[in-house]
């Protein structure tokens, strides 16, 4: 599931880093933009590329 290996990745980054993600599961643009607003990250691009969703998140929380 894209969903948890970007929360995964995200976890290991600090705070201002930038995560792309490309994702071709239909349900990702739901649950990444989930993610985000739950743990406080900014979803700040997600656009369709051919078949699948590409995410580009800024991390959140503290350092």
């Amino acid at each position: 599931m894209p969903v948890l290996r970007t929360q995964k990745r995200l976890k290991m980054m600090q705070s201002g880093d930038r995560l792309r993600v490309l994702a071709d599961d239909p349900l990702a643009a739901l649950d990444i933009a989930n993610l985000c607003r739950q743990e406080g990250h900014r979803l700040v691009e997600s656009r369709r590329v051919e078949a699948a969703t590409c995410f580009e998140i800024v991390v959140g929380g503290t350092d």
